[in-house]
């Protein structure tokens, strides 16, 4: 009990915060692992199939790209209370990584290298709007200022270990394509966090 005290005393958790923390700090963890084994793939993806010389391309697209993703947040976000608005903003980058594996089995290409490419802006964009609307709701603004930095660094750490640990997957998985696999399982365990924070603060979220 001391042990446990004097951990919240040195990172600043006052009483009745540490659930939401860890529940908060665990999506922060699996969004870090996504970003980290996505990117990873998406980008090397890119150069090996166009080169550097279409990387000014793939910039633009992705522009456009992530604007309709933001228009289509928008017009969400009028229609579908908080809870859901959140589901359906991972359900999306979720769904799209299931549609690009199965398209490495049936149809492979370069312009699946380049779809992947062009969603990693809007993707990054969705998992940590998830994440900061969960934070501004969950907490008030003083707990945001105080918290904010030990919740997000499980992404920060585990985005490091992801990176670091990419050949070492490879290496064992057998096909650098599996990396999707990784990061769809990382988003998807997040997802579920994400359905789970907001069944147990249905009340505070649906304010």
């Amino acid at each position: 009990m001391q042990v446990r005290q004097a951990l919240w005393d040195t990172f600043n958790i006052r009483s009745g915060e540490g659930p939401t923390i860890a529940l908060l700090s665990g999506y922060s963890f699996l969004a870090g692992v996504f970003q980290a084994y996505y990117i990873s793939l998406a980008n090397a993806s890119f150069l090996a199939d166009f080169g550097v010389d279409y990387l000014p391309r793939g910039y633009l697209v992705t522009g456009v790209v992530g604007y309709l993703v933001g228009f289509w947040l928008s017009r969400l976000q009028r229609r579908l209370s908080l809870p859901h608005l959140l589901s359906a903003a991972l359900a999306l980058p979720l769904a799209l990584v299931f549609i690009f594996r199965l398209s490495f089995w049936l149809a492979p290409g370069p312009w699946l290298t380049f779809a992947m490419f062009v969603c990693i802006g809007p993707f990054i964009s969705l998992v940590y709007f998830v994440f900061r609307a969960l934070i501004g709701r969950l907490f008030n603004l003083r707990q945001s200022k105080r918290l904010f930095g030990l919740i997000s660094s499980g992404d920060v750490l585990s985005a490091i270990i992801g990176f670091f640990s990419v050949p070492l997957v490879i290496l064992l998985l057998g096909n650098v394509i599996e990396l999707l696999i990784v990061a769809g399982v990382a988003l998807a365990l997040g997802w579920f966090l994400v359905m789970r924070i907001n069944r147990q603060f249905a009340t505070v979220l649906a304010t």
